[in-house]
């Protein structure tokens, strides 16, 4: 059953980007997010298009 349920893929969406840029915005554990990789995932989640229809 499809329940139109958006989903939105931060980890495909980050790799896109190339290597530099992820890894600069991963904490020195390499795989949390520092104090940029927050402040990407806000904007990935604010300007993603079905937020708009929240």
């Amino acid at each position: 059953k499809d329940l139109n349920i958006p989903y939105l893929d931060i980890f495909d969406l980050w790799l896109g980007r190339g290597e530099n840029w992820w890894r600069s915005r991963l904490s020195s554990d390499g795989l949390h997010p520092n104090v940029a990789g927050y402040e990407a995932l806000f904007n990935n989640i604010i300007n993603w298009q079905p937020m708009a229809h929240m």
